[in-house]
């Protein structure tokens, strides 16, 4: 399980294709997909709130996914984005490893080829520091051990 899909919700079509263009540019995602509008019910601030929102499906590697995560969030407009990830335990083999090749951040044989100076067609403003640590990291780390005592 070195593959998960990320998903997180956005308040309309243009800000999710903006961070789905940014998350593909830079690599962080090898492919993602944004839905049609889903009607959302939730509990915010003590009230049942509905809004209209559509879903970014990314897909990426569990090394990628951290700083996947962390994008969204510095950029999100929401204060507590759905940023949640599910582990990809199977697939079409060829396009699992297409996966694999075009996430291109992770371990350096990944980033082979890559334009590191890509444009951030997301939204102005946020970014995280190099030093900072995921909010899934605990999440990841955990997965990252399973695998190699798999492995």
């Amino acid at each position: 399980m070195d593959l998960v899909l990320v998903s997180c919700s956005f308040p309309d079509e243009t800000l999710a294709l903006a961070a789905a263009g940014a998350v593909v540019d830079k690599g962080l995602a090898a492919c993602c997909q944004v839905s049609a509008p889903v009607t959302s019910l939730y509990r915010w601030e003590g009230k049942t709130e509905r809004a209209a929102e559509v879903i970014l499906a990314c897909k990426t590697t569990v090394e990628a996914s951290p700083a996947l995560c962390d994008f969204l969030k510095a950029r999100h407009p929401y204060e507590v984005p759905e940023i949640i990830a599910w582990p990809i335990t199977a697939g079409l083999p060829a396009y699992l490893d297409w996966v694999r090749l075009n996430t291109t951040v992770g371990p350096p044989s990944c980033r082979q080829g890559r334009d590191a100076s890509a444009g951030d067609h997301f939204a102005e403003g946020g970014g995280f520091a190099d030093n900072q640590v995921s909010f899934l990291g605990p999440f990841f780390e955990e997965q990252k051990m399973r695998r190699q005592a798999v492995g």
